[in-house]
């Protein structure tokens, strides 16, 4: 009975180190198997991170490119503004336009008489003074002086024009004309507000 006794000691005891160390091994497997499933998350967030920072690396160069062009349209934008109102003067100065218009129509042979101003019209972001004048040349020259007024330096527009047929071949051809003087551009914050998308 004592070797009974015995044994069946000894065989509790091995069967409860053998169960005490195979409770700590699934324990360690466990805990194996939970550390490696955290790391692989970890590497694979940190490598989709890698690749949306990669990507936004090679992007990079298109948005610097974009932004650049973006900034050059503003700037040209800009100084076709400032050109623009360089054009446009705060009040009508006629007298200062007809001298320009004059100066034009002498170097092309042009008679320029029978000077009007007429009404001015208020358009809300800008305004317009009338003038009306008559002219007397030869055909080509007449032509070649209406285009080189849009040369002049001042923002304007022929708003009517007529020409008289000359008498004989070869005489001078006598032609009316309506300009429109534009002044008085509003300031910046009235023109946004003019705007409509």
């Amino acid at each position: 009975m004592t070797i009974n006794w015995n044994f069946s000691r000894w065989l509790n005891s091995s069967l409860m180190i053998h169960s005490l160390l195979a409770s700590v091994t699934l324990l360690i497997a466990c805990l194996g198997w939970w550390t490696v499933t955290n790391i692989h998350c970890q590497v694979k967030m940190a490598v989709d991170s890698e690749h949306q920072s990669l990507a936004l690396l090679e992007r990079t160069a298109e948005i610097q490119a974009s932004s650049t062009a973006l900034t050059n349209e503003c700037e040209c934008a800009v100084n076709q503004v400032r050109s623009l109102r360089s054009k446009v003067p705060d009040s009508p100065d006629e007298s200062t336009f007809l001298k320009q218009l004059s100066d034009v129509a002498v170097a092309n042979n042009i008679n320029v008489s029978d000077f009007r101003p007429g009404g001015v019209t208020d358009h809300g972001t800008f305004k317009e003074l009338e003038l009306r004048l008559r002219c007397a040349g030869i055909y080509s020259d007449l032509c070649k002086w209406l285009d080189e007024l849009r040369l002049l330096p001042r923002m304007m527009r022929i708003s009517q024009l007529s020409i008289m047929a000359p008498a004989t071949a070869g005489s001078p051809c006598t032609i009316d004309l309506q300009f429109n003087l534009l002044f008085a551009i509003a300031d910046s914050s009235k023109l946004a507000n003019a705007v409509k998308p």
